[in-house]
């Protein structure tokens, strides 16, 4: 029992430290911070491994609003049928698309988390990736897309610029997402701060997610406070979660911004 004790405890030592000691010790999946289709959306993940041997890539999906065990109604990959995770093996230097498509009138919202493990199971990193999201309506001649790269499962904090001068409106998403597709969530709750040139916080708010929850807000819609401001948005958390946004132009087209991670408090 001594022996073991000995063991563990330079074990217990690191998980206790920092979070860099953290991401060295445990495996840490990707997580793509939006998947959208249906209605006027589609979603494309494109995957790519800069490893020098094959990468077998578990996709794993979480509609929001749903509990991540029911597969009732999984999402449409492109070629692949339908299914809430999705298995590929990407050679060294290679990549793959993965496209998620509905013909439906109905608009779904989720995440996604992946994972990258060597062909003999064994954890491995460096599967890199976007994600483009695209809209399209008839009235359009051209088709709206934004992209983000893939985040981290570990980031508790973002700053971003805030900008609702003429007319636009800022639409942030936050995920309470899962490091690791089979790891448990706990609730995090989100503050939000907006600060003018001087530094100084002129609006604040609290959000709360659930597990595997994605919360989409609208500036513009939820406080007649933020109308016309242009500032910076700082996000801190109870614990880790996912930020990304856009901006809706005058003219209806959107511009994706993506948050430092960062701590400003």
């Amino acid at each position: 029992m001594k022996t073991l004790a000995l063991l563990l405890f330079p074990i217990l030592a690191l998980a206790a430290g920092n979070q860099e000691s953290n991401k060295a010790l445990w495996p840490m999946g990707d997580v793509i911070p939006q998947v959208i289709f249906g209605g006027e959306w589609k979603t494309t993940v494109y995957l790519l491994n800069d490893k020098e041997e094959p990468a077998v890539v578990t996709i794993s999906f979480f509609r929001a609003g749903r509990d991540p065990k029911d597969e009732s109604d999984p999402f449409p990959i492109a070629g692949m049928g339908t299914a809430a995770d999705q298995k590929v093996t990407i050679q060294p230097g290679g990549h793959v698309y993965v496209v998620i498509a509905a013909n439906s009138e109905e608009t779904v919202y989720g995440y996604g988390i992946v994972e990258s493990r060597k062909p003999d199971g064994s954890y491995q990193g460096g599967v890199v990736g976007y994600v483009f999201l695209r809209n399209h309506t008839p009235a359009r001649p051209q088709d709206f897309e934004i992209s983000y790269g893939f985040q981290s499962s570990y980031d508790e904090a973002y700053v971003m610029p805030f900008d609702q001068g003429n007319y636009g409106q800022v639409v942030l998403t936050l995920v309470n997402a899962r490091g690791i597709a089979s790891w448990p969530r706990d609730p995090v709750s989100v503050i939000a701060r907006i600060r003018d040139g001087d530094g100084s916080v002129i609006w604040e708010k609290i959000f709360s997610l659930k597990p595997d929850e994605t919360s989409i807000i609208n500036f513009a819609k939820l406080d007649k406070a933020t109308w016309n401001v242009e500032g910076t948005l700082t996000l801190s958390g109870t614990g880790s979660f996912t930020a990304t946004a856009l901006r809706i132009n005058d003219s209806g087209s959107f511009t994706a911004v993506t948050p430092f991670d960062m701590r400003l408090e």
